[in-house]
């Protein structure tokens, strides 16, 4: 098989420049001449040549160009029409007006390319059924799905918002914003559940806080209807983002993968807003997997003393390794979440001194080493907890030998030559 030649930094930053160039003339310029473009940049006309295809077909899917608005067609909106908003492993997302309704959509289209395989085609078709079969106020509505000359796509609601992997928008969130933010994500989470979709990919950058303060749920490219045996991602594989991926998704062990998979990744998300960071993290996504399935991640309050421990219980809830040892279902983590937003005692079991010194000890390299376990993040204290340790048990072995000598000499002292002695009267 030839290799694939690496991508070239430079080329891919020129790309982005000339494509932005020619979105600007195109937007601003009627008269603008799309040929004579693609002269001046002949070295990416295959690129250029995709895009204005794309824009052809866009422009089909939605209605007339606003530049080609006639009378009897609605009052024109602003021209946003074909514009880039979104891109994924798998399609690429355009900002489209839906001419029958006088809205703006976001039209996702399946990436052209010519690794595009059928099962590629099937899952993207299956992302849209399963969001389609959804209809909640807090996750994206699905509209429309369709082909249009052999491209396959589909139409959903355009949510204006930023997405909660935006650190600017993590930076504003308090403690209680975040509760509720996660407890709206859940209900939404536990609609999709009751209509047998697992969603598999929940991540801040999958939650977009819309216009109103309000989380809505999106991209069910991974997700599971556990109504069918043909999924819509492919068996006996890892399916997720590594830093919120549960240890039964890294494992692809297929017959545990289910609406706990889903409460564990939003205890991850939980963690990340709390946190400012995921659970886990390390230099490669296969470094993160190890980390999912051998380790515990630490505490968030080992990082931000400020962090309310009953909200970090709730989190480390979701965490547990075992699925069965999680919450039962994703309203049952709304509930907790609403008993602690109501100040109420929680289902969650906040972690106690002991409990504590038990995680911290856990991950002394040396006593994870003794339980199989491998640590590649553990503290300055736990390495000299490590180093100090066995010379303080030799210390103290010393002393218990010292001290029992001591006591023999007092109880049996020598005796002497003179004491010995039997003076006469």
């Amino acid at each position: 098989m030839a290799e694939i030649p690496p991508k070239n930094p430079d080329r891919e930053a020129e790309l982005d420049a000339v494509i932005a160039s020619y979105l600007q003339h195109s937007d601003k310029d009627p008269d603008f001449d799309r040929h004579e473009f693609l002269q001046v940049h002949a070295q990416f006309s295959a690129e250029l040549k995709e895009l204005i295809d794309t824009e052809n077909m866009i422009e089909n899917m939605a209605g007339p160009r606003i530049d080609q608005a006639t009378e009897e067609n609605v009052e024109p909106i602003p021209r946003f029409v074909d514009q880039q908003i979104g891109r994924g492993g798998m399609g690429v997302v355009y900002l489209a007006q839906q001419k029958s309704l006088d809205r703006l959509v976001a039209v996702k289209m399946i990436r052209r390319s010519g690794e595009t395989t059928d099962d590629d085609i099937r899952r993207f078709i299956s992302e849209a059924q399963a969001a389609a079969r959804l209809q909640h106020p807090h996750i994206v509505d699905v509209f429309e799905i369709g082909e249009m000359d052999g491209e396959h796509f589909f139409s959903m609601e355009f949510v204006t918002g930023k997405d909660l992997s935006r650190l600017e928008l993590q930076e504003t969130l308090n403690t209680r914003k975040i509760a509720e933010h996660v407890k709206t994500v859940a209900w939404a989470i536990e609609h999709a559940h009751r209509n047998q979709i697992v969603h598999r990919d929940l991540k801040p950058a999958n939650i977009i806080i819309d216009e109103y303060d309000q989380p809505r749920v999106t991209d069910f490219g991974l997700a599971k209807d556990t109504r069918r045996t043909q999924q819509l991602a492919q068996e006996g594989a890892s399916i997720g983002t590594p830093a919120y991926m549960s240890p039964e998704q890294v494992t692809a062990d297929d017959d545990r993968v289910g609406p706990a998979s889903d409460i564990y990744s939003l205890g991850a998300v939980l963690y990340s807003l709390l946190a400012k960071r995921p659970p886990f993290r390390s230099r490669s996504a296969l470094a993160t997997l190890r980390q999912v399935i051998r380790e515990n991640p630490i505490l968030p309050s080992d990082l931000d003393p400020t962090i309310d421990r009953r909200l970090e219980a709730i989190c480390m809830k979701c965490l547990k390794k075992a699925p069965e040892e999680r919450y039962t279902t994703a309203a049952a983590l709304a509930d907790d979440l609403d008993r602690y937003l109501r100040d109420q005692p929680i289902e969650a079991v906040p972690s106690n001194p002991v409990t504590k010194m038990g995680y911290w000890l856990r991950d002394v390299p040396l006593i994870a080493a003794i339980s199989g376990r491998s640590v590649q993040s553990a503290s300055l204290g736990q390495r000299l907890f490590q180093l100090f340790v066995p010379i303080a048990i030799l210390l103290s072995i010393f002393l218990l030998r010292t001290q029992g000598c001591s006591r023999t000499l007092t109880t049996n002292p020598p005796t002497s030559i003179e004491s010995s002695r039997i003076t006469a009267p």
